[in-house]
């Protein structure tokens, strides 16, 4: 009897694991890894070199187009993918980008998506690839889906709430309440008065704030330099003291102190508002509200210049170019102009960022209109029309009143140039062209002395010698130096040295040379206030640091956290306290002893 058992049928092959075994070469993905790795290490590379902002977000944008082209032309010009798959990867990346689009939450737009999830997706599909090249082509097409609809469907469950000053996403969870939601949530009912119109006569004079030594009644000051000149060294405390702190609206507006009272701006969901607080306490004490909001991925929502008091009245631009004068003691309406409608110009990029200059009666700014509507003049009381003269379409600068070789003029820096006039009639005395219009200015020019003009040609600072001959106004640079990059971060000026954050690192320029003397300590994209022998870096993290300043060294004395949050606005310093915010908390801290 034989015992042999029948042999086992052999084990069924399919077509396509036929393939994969024997006839499917393996997907050669080492180059592709490379291009990958280095579009990762220059993402995170760039985060460690000091360049300008502009070269930052070009050179990224050059890099991620490099790797969706290479990447892209890799995968459907490989013939070891199959066609199908090659067909059906495409057409997963279009669905898949335009029904997130769809659901996603409103901050979340086409380009935010492609530079965010794109990199993610083709990362994902390369270690897929990698981990299966022994698989079917079934399982790859699965997973390959899997991942497309993770890496890119998953930005739905996401809300992007800007980016920082090294152009970082900031990113949260699209259910948790934004810092305007809570500020709007927590906020308590006032009685904020309607925008009516309220006419100025003898017979019925209004109310009016008036200006006391130590106000803070203009951007950066009343000289609009960023200076505190009345503060002795001697008189800081060692330990600064919370007065209050509360939420605000969004927006990157400063703040100006007059008179016991703080008039900013700031976002208010689908409105815009001019706000006044008590500086004791902080309270609302009114709020005028204009129906616009101005809201981009990039910088959030919210207003970007900062009011202006001048005799008994505020001064303030909108996002959206509406020119408003109130009446300071309770925010109402006198007159307004719409800059956007009445020139036919367009919002800037990144929104109205000019703070109006009141000079000799006349209210000056910028509209960004074409032909000779750039810069735009108007009669205080009446708000007519005074003069009007042609310029740049953007500019985040705003009109600086100086006095050089004995003569009162306004510097007007745009994308076009730097131009001076005369405040009265807008004659034009002389200019500096910028090397190119994508160069827009973000500083306030600074007169040094009598004859010479600190400036901001994005990315190098210029020294600008001004003379006078015969009626005419010569002007020609000194110098331009690219060592001190310090995009919308203004800059104190402290003997012959230049001090200020370049590209958020603090550093020092000689003012006659434009030579570094030193550079340390990282602070982010934040501000600076200068306090006679000492001042103050406001981080972009919220935190303060007060420097001491003198000929041996400049070197940092205490820091402290003042507030919560990316923080861009200029600090502000008056009677002796620190009004600090951002766009999302507002604080006042007493620096000097009682």
């Amino acid at each position: 009897m034989s015992t042999d058992l029948p042999a086992e049928p052999a084990p069924e092959v399919t077509t396509e694991a036929a393939a994969v075994s024997s006839k499917r070469p393996a997907v050669q993905i080492k180059w592709i890894w490379g291009l990958v790795a280095a579009y990762w290490v220059f993402t995170f590379g760039m985060l460690q070199v000091d360049v300008t902002m502009l070269t930052r977000f070009g050179s990224r944008s050059l890099s991620w187009l490099v790797l969706m082209l290479g990447y892209l032309g890799w995968w459907f010009c490989n013939r070891r993918i199959a066609g199908r798959d090659r067909v059906f990867s495409l057409v997963l990346l279009i669905a898949a980008t335009y029904l997130t689009l769809q659901i996603s939450h409103p901050s979340m737009d086409l380009i935010s998506l492609l530079f965010s999830a794109f990199p993610l997706t083709f990362t994902a599909w390369t270690a897929w690839l990698t981990l299966t090249q022994k698989q079917s082509y079934q399982k790859q097409r699965l997973g390959i889906a899997a991942l497309t609809l993770f890496c890119i469907g998953g930005f739905c469950l996401m809300r992007l709430n800007g980016i920082d000053g090294l152009q970082r996403a900031e990113i949260h969870w699209r259910w948790t309440p934004s810092a305007e939601e809570q500020f709007l949530a927590s906020r308590p009912s006032i009685a904020t008065p309607e925008p009516s119109t309220t006419k100025e006569s003898a017979e019925n004079p209004l109310p009016e704030w008036t200006l006391q030594t130590g106000d803070w009644p203009a951007f950066r000051g009343s000289q609009r330099n960023g200076v505190v000149t009345e503060l002795a060294a001697s008189a800081m405390s060692p330990e600064p003291k919370l007065v209050w702190r509360q939420r605000i609206g969004p927006g990157w507006s400063s703040v100006i102190v007059v008179d016991g009272f703080i008039v900013t701006q700031e976002q208010r969901g689908p409105h815009e508002a001019v706000t006044c607080y008590a500086a004791a306490t902080g309270k609302e004490v009114w709020a005028h509200e204009e129906s616009v909001r101005f809201d981009e991925p990039v910088s959030g929502a919210g207003p970007r210049s900062t009011p202006t008091f001048h005799n008994g009245r505020i001064y303030a631009t909108t996002a959206r170019g509406k020119l408003l004068r109130l009446a300071a003691s309770t925010g109402k309406l006198i007159w307004s102009h719409d800059l956007m409608a009445e020139t036919q110009s367009a919002v800037p990029q990144w929104g109205y960022s000019c703070s109006p200059l009141v000079v000799d009666g006349i209210v000056i700014v910028h509209a960004g209109g074409k032909d000779d509507q750039g810069w735009l003049a108007y009669q205080e009381g009446s708000g007519d029309l005074v003069w009007k003269i042609a310029g740049g379409t953007q500019t985040y600068s705003s009109p600086q009143l100086v006095t050089l070789l004995g003569q009162q003029q306004v510097l007007l820096h745009d994308n076009k140039a730097l131009v001076s006039v005369n405040a009265v009639d807008g004659r034009v005395l002389w200019d500096v062209p910028n090397d190119n219009e994508y160069q827009v200015p973000m500083l306030q020019p600074r007169a040094i002395n009598d004859h010479q003009v600190l400036v901001s040609f994005e990315p190098e600072l210029a020294l600008v010698d001004v003379q006078r001959s015969e009626g005419k106004w010569p002007a020609a640079t000194r110098w331009k130096s690219n060592k001190l990059k310090a995009g919308f971060n203004d800059l104190v000026i402290h003997g012959n040295e230049i001090i200020g954050l370049d590209d958020g690192i603090l550093a020092s320029l000689d003012l006659q040379t434009g030579k570094r003397n030193w550079k340390r300590t990282r602070y982010g994209h934040g501000q600076l206030l200068d306090l006679g022998d000492q001042m103050i870096v406001m981080a972009e993290s919220g935190e303060v640091a007060l420097w001491d300043k003198n000929a041996e060294r400049t070197a940092e004395r205490s820091r402290f956290q003042a507030i919560q949050g990316k923080t861009w606005n200029h600090p502000v310093f008056a009677h002796g306290r620190l009004y600090v915010r951002n766009g999302e908390e507002f604080a006042c801290y007493q620096l000097v002893t009682d």
